[in-house]
This record gives C-alpha cells, structure tokens and sequence, in this order.
C-alpha cells in the first residue's frame, strides 16, 4: 500500500459493515485465497458497489499479503496473546474500579451481566451509597 492510499483509508469515513450475521468463520480462513474471497463477500466496504473498486481492494489486499505472509505466525502470537491478556485487564480495571468506591465509603458490588464466553466486558459495579 503507498502512501496516497494509506491516507485515503485512513481519511475515509466509511465504515466495514458485516452482511452477514458473522462475518468469517474459522473454516472460511483455511487458505488465505478463501479468507479474501469470505471477506470480499461477507463484508460491505464502502465501495459503492463499483466493481473497479473492489478489483482494486483485491489488488491491495494481494500485495499486503505478499508483503506480510512471512510473519502471520508472529501475528498469530500476538493476537493469542491479546485474548489472553484482555480478560487480564479486563478483571484489573473492574478490581480498580471496585476499591475506589468501596474507599469512598460505597458499597459495590460486581455483577456479571451475560456470558463472558461473549466478551470479557460482561462485568457491571453496582453501587449503593450508604444513607445516614
């Protein structure tokens, strides 16, 4: 990708929007032609439906994958170890959170509001502040 193009996506208000209800699957990144493919069809990128455009999408995205194909098992590292990290994080800033307001004199309490298989944002405090 050259600059002018990485200013323009970057510059680019348009949001990726997912056409179907998930957008890839762990069996449609099998080989990187069935991910582009999955992604290309599954996925509205703001092209306005112009063909010459999603050619163009294509192009750049064969070239980042030529580019970059060498280190997708360091990519794959990271991203394990972000999920991994994430739920980490996560329970220290709730924790933080928590003793804050029980050192304001409140009452907290830490309420699990759905599955956390689902996001490790699945935490809410409830705090009541004590009446006189």
């Amino acid at each position: 990708m050259n600059a002018s193009n990485s200013e323009r996506v970057q510059k680019s208000k348009h949001k990726i929007v997912k056409l179907k209800r998930r957008g890839i699957t762990k069996s449609q990144m099998k080989t990187y032609e069935m991910f582009k493919e999955n992604a290309l069809n599954r996925f509205d990128f703001g092209l306005d439906g112009v063909e010459s455009s999603k050619v163009n999408l294509e192009k750049e995205l064969n070239s980042l994958h030529e580019i970059y194909k060498h280190q997708f098992k360091t990519f794959e590292c990271i991203v394990g170890l972000q999920n991994f990290v994430q739920e980490l994080l996560e329970a220290f800033v709730t924790l933080d959170k928590y003793f804050y307001l029980q050192e304001k004199g409140m009452f907290p309490t830490i309420l699990k509001i759905f599955d956390g298989n689902i996001s490790p944002r699945n935490t809410v405090i409830f705090c009541m502040k004590q009446v006189n």
